[in-house]
């Protein structure tokens, strides 16, 4: 009877997740030309889940000892990001060649120093060190007994089940528009796999890539090859709108206090969740394809500019 109570209770889990504090400043965009950064800096990542069922906490161990922990703090440091891209979070490039002002002609495979910061170095030798992007590691889990979740977007938070926001305010800043939010999962066997990419505004246009304005390629847009741009394949949603490309639900909506599975086709971030849990990973970068990425003015920008990206996921019982 207690097991069947509980995973009534998990029907309503709601699992609220903080995922990153990103700390941006810059004194120009012209990112590619001079190779300015931008700085970004993990802070926590909390949780609240009715009846608590569902658990978040960093690092890739579920810490079962925490049962009515409901914040989780990851301790990467901070650091800067420079534009880059990726198509599947697995290979990645940065900008290395220009023509026509400001616009990219050519790309360099990252060959990373430490994939697991995203550090890397433009050539060899040289002490300076770059980052492709911020990345955070959580374990989430459910505690014993309490039934199997699957885990989708939270569609019925009124801000969005993904938001970025600058002191409590929507941010639509140029760098902002640029940004791109990674969510992966990683299986028993160490294979991680990319769910689903969010943009806080739906890309269009070709970006400032000299193939994609030539051929024509336009909205979603990655680096192909060193010298080829495509539109992106990942699963991709934006805003407040969560179904992707292929008509892929993300996000669960709610009557009374039950949480539902999204209607038309149901794309979960994690299925099967059980005590044993998995390991979730959450992808920040400045996709270096975006039409945010041109070289511009500062003017009118705030250097001092800081925004909390954050994520909201609910569980339910599994049907897995």
């Amino acid at each position: 009877m207690e097991v069947r109570k509980l995973k009534r209770e998990l029907l309503a889990a709601a699992l609220s997740v903080v995922v990153a504090f990103v700390a941006l400043g810059s004194s120009t965009y012209a990112w590619y030309v001079t190779n300015t950064s931008v700085k970004a800096s993990t802070s926590t990542i909390s949780a609240m889940a009715n009846g608590m069922t569902l658990q978040i906490v960093a690092g890739t161990t579920p810490d079962h000892g925490k049962d009515s922990e409901t914040v989780a703090f990851d301790s990467t440091s901070g650091h800067e990001i420079s534009p880059s891209s990726t198509n599947d979070i697995k290979k990645w490039y940065i900008p290395s060649a220009w023509s026509d002002g400001a616009m990219v002609s050519g790309y360099s495979e990252v060959n990373f120093s430490d994939a697991t910061t995203g550090e890397y170095k433009v050539s060899e030798g040289s002490e300076k060190k770059f980052y492709a992007y911020n990345v955070s590691t959580y374990s989430v889990y459910t505690i014993r007994d309490t039934g199997i979740a699957d885990i989708y977007l939270d569609g019925s938070q009124t801000g969005g089940a993904i938001t970025v926001t600058s002191g409590g305010a929507p941010l639509a800043d140029k760098i902002a528009k640029s940004l791109r939010i990674g969510i992966s999962t990683v299986d028993k066997n160490g294979v991680e796999t990319l769910k689903v990419v969010y943009a806080p505004m739906e890309p269009t246009g070709h970006g400032n890539d000299v193939y994609s304005r030539d051929n024509n390629i336009t909205g979603w847009i990655t680096v192909s090859d060193a010298t080829s741009t495509k539109n992106a394949t990942y699963s991709h949603i934006y805003g407040t709108n969560y179904v992707d490309q292929d008509s892929g639900n993300w996000a669960a909506t709610k009557t009374g206090d039950n949480y539902l599975r999204p209607t038309g086709t149901a794309k979960a971030l994690a299925e099967g969740i059980d005590y044993n849990g998995i390991i979730m990973k959450v992808y920040v970068w400045l996709e270096g394809t975006d039409t945010d990425c041109v070289n511009t003015s500062a003017e009118g920008v705030n250097e001092d500019l800081t925004f909390d990206v954050t994520l909201y996921m609910v569980g339910i019982d599994s049907q897995t």
